[in-house]
């Protein structure tokens, strides 16, 4: 019986993606930036309908084998951008003041460990063309994140304190 096997519902799937990031250093790694772009599609299509020979209960492979119709395509471009300034890595205060002790010590370790960083990107997952129960295309699924905070690094990074804060739109 044709039940038996996948039927239409067996397709075959190709993705593509294409993309590019670019991350720069800038003021001697003071400040890093990252910027990335990417395009992606997910295209289905079909198996060929099961077919049985006369007899009825034999299958005719040659009938159904390969793959029926165009391709169902779904596409969309993901992007990010990031910044992380560390404003007082290298100046001469901070780095006096990290090998000396007591509260110039401190807060020299405080100023050459501080990272400030924000980030914000748009993305996208390529889903198989699927329709709702009132028959209208669904979307693919997308979210906007934006993050941002800073973090301390503290004694050769043996205690490290990050704070982040997430908005996301889904």
């Amino acid at each position: 019986i044709t039940e038996g096997t996948a039927g239409n519902f067996s397709t075959l799937n190709l993705i593509k993606t294409r993309g590019a990031m670019l991350q720069s250093y800038l003021l001697q790694d003071r400040i890093i930036a990252t910027f990335g772009r990417r395009s992606d599609e997910n295209r289905n299509k079909p198996q060929a309908a099961p077919w049985l020979k006369a007899n009825g209960w034999e299958f005719d492979y040659s009938a159904m084998d390969g793959w029926v119709g165009d391709w169902a395509m779904r596409s969309g471009k993901t992007r990010t951008e990031g910044l992380v300034a560390r404003p007082f890595r290298g100046w001469a205060f901070s780095e006096r003041g990290s090998v000396s002790g007591g509260v110039p010590g401190l807060v020299g370790q405080v100023l050459g460990g501080l990272q400030v960083h924000y980030n914000q990107s748009d993305s996208f997952r390529p889903a198989s063309p699927a329709i709702s129960v009132l028959l209208t295309e669904l979307p693919n699924p997308t979210s906007n994140q934006k993050e941002y905070g800073f973090s301390l690094n503290l004694w050769d990074n043996k205690l490290v304190f990050r704070a982040n804060r997430y908005e996301m739109d889904v």
